[in-house]
């Protein structure tokens, strides 16, 4: 298993074809206390162990926070489709409020 700490493009190439797989998700609390989101794929129906995991990432709050980022980028229309709106909240104002 893997704990994503960094996300970076990577421009080398890659193989093009790849086989369909189902990945499961779960929330957890780390024997370090972090919250983390873990996803888990499993191999293809022809894999010698079907139904066993394949790949197994966790990823902490600040690095689901820069996927969502590389997401948007990478499908700039996805927000449309998405339950929430992803546009990023503007800083609040740094100037006194009138008549305190």
């Amino acid at each position: 298993m893997a704990i994503i700490t960094r996300f970076f493009r990577d421009s080398r190439a890659f193989r093009k074809q790849a086989k369909n797989a189902e990945c499961a998700y779960r929330l957890l609390t780390g024997d370090d206390g972090v919250e983390y989101l873990q996803l888990v794929t499993f191999g293809s129906e022809d894999r010698q162990n079907v139904g066993t995991g394949s790949q197994n990432v966790r990823m902490d709050e600040a690095r689901a926070a820069e996927l969502i980022d590389i997401i948007l980028d990478a499908f700039p229309g996805i927000e449309s489709r998405t339950r929430i709106s992803l546009r990023p909240i503007a800083a609040p104002s740094s100037r006194p409020e009138e008549g305190v």
